[in-house]
Formats: structure tokens, sequence, C-alpha cells
């Protein structure tokens, strides 16, 4: 399991994500295990407290994770895999824009597990943040940065539907400029997977692990 630095000043673990705070202190660059993240922002860590090695969550914002160099955790399908009306919506934006359906799942599922880590009330489930005047809700969304990713509180844009929040982030991959170079890799999705996982902020190991969905499910049946 990676292990993880305590980035702030002492800290105390909970009995569960958001929960009771547990005896003793974890202080900072402490070294902790981690144990699960299922993605919440609230990672199960074992620390030395006290002189005792101990379980309990702490807020994800207040660690900094060393990389698995290896592998990127896939999350698992839900009962009946990629939603109806996700499908629908990425296929309408490939028509358009001329993006991969397939990669625009593949991002679904793995920057949301499949929708269930989607900030609530927010329909956005790639964390696009918003800029002053757009409607927004407050989640912890993950970075990376120089071999370690945490993470953050960050404002969330709320978009009307998840097709609205899929036409958007395809119009993105489609035009903006940080993604210029990816679109040379294009029409091929495996390609632009790997190309987009190189624009600045993403983990490294990002467009293996879209590959890999692509793979699994089947996705550029969609395409």
């Amino acid at each position: 399991m990676p292990t993880a630095t305590i980035n702030t000043w002492s800290v105390k673990l909970r009995d569960g994500p958001d929960g009771k705070l547990l005896p003793g202190f974890v202080p900072m660059r402490a070294v902790v295990e981690v144990k699960a993240d299922d993605g919440s922002g609230w990672l199960l860590v074992a620390a030395d407290i006290d002189g005792e090695r101990r379980l309990g969550f702490v807020d994800g914002c207040y660690v900094l994770v060393d990389l698995d160099p290896l592998t990127l955790t896939i999350p698992a399908a839900p009962p009946g895999g990629f939603a109806y009306d996700v499908v629908l919506a990425a296929q309408e934006a490939s028509r358009k824009l001329h993006i991969p359906a397939s990669v625009a799942l593949a991002q679904w599922a793995l920057d949301s597990a499949f929708g269930r880590l989607t900030p609530p009330a927010s329909n956005n489930p790639f964390g696009i943040e918003a800029v002053d005047g757009q409607p927004s809700v407050v989640a912890r969304i993950r970075q990376v940065a120089d071999g370690k990713w945490t993470f953050v509180q960050a404002r969330v844009r709320q978009f009307a539907s998840i097709a609205e929040a899929i036409d958007h982030h395809m119009r993105s991959l489609a035009a903006a400029a940080a993604y210029a170079q990816a679109r040379l890799a294009l029409p091929d999705p495996n390609r632009f997977a790997d190309a987009i996982a190189e624009v600045s902020g993403r983990d490294p190991r990002y467009g293996a692990a879209l590959r890999q969905i692509i793979r699994i499910y089947n996705l550029t049946q969609f395409d």
C-alpha cells in the first residue's frame, strides 16, 4: 500500500469518513500507510500514535500520498455498467465535436467511479472547477504534483444535467488550447487517451487507466 506524509499541523484520526474524532494526534511530517482510498476524499490510514499502530480515517487534504508508479486503481462498474444517459450524451457530443465517445466515457468512469463520486447537486463527474459567476458546490478533488497526490477543497461547477456536463467537457477536449497537442493523436482513442494524460496536473498513470477501461468495457463500440 502507498505511504503518505501528514502535510499540516497535527491531526486526529476519525472512526469513519467525517466521523467521530479518535484519541491521540498524528504529528506533521509523520508517515502513515494508506489502507483504503475510495476517491471520496477520506483515506483509511494506519499511523503510529502514542507508541501504538492505529487505524482511522483522515481528510485527504491533510496528506501527501506517494504515487504507486505502476498502477492506478480502476473503479468497479455498478450493475448494468455504463448508464444509458451517459452513453447517449457522449455519443451526441462525439458526433458534433469529433472526440471519441469511448475516451469521454472512460474519463467519466475513472474520474467519478461510474458516477458514484460525482459531487452532490453538481451533475459534474469530471470535477470541472467553476469560475466567478458560475453556480458551484464545494467538493474535494484529487490533485497531482511532483510525484505525489492529495485532495484539495475546490468550487466545482454545477450543471443542469449530466448531458450538459459531458458536452462541456468534450467541447474543452475539442477546442481548448491545453489539449491542442493531444488532438494531434486523433482519431485514435488510445493514443488520444495517452495524450490527454500528459496535460498539466494529470496523474501520469491516467492514460494507461483510460486505455484499460476502454478495453475492458469495449467502449470503442460507442465511437
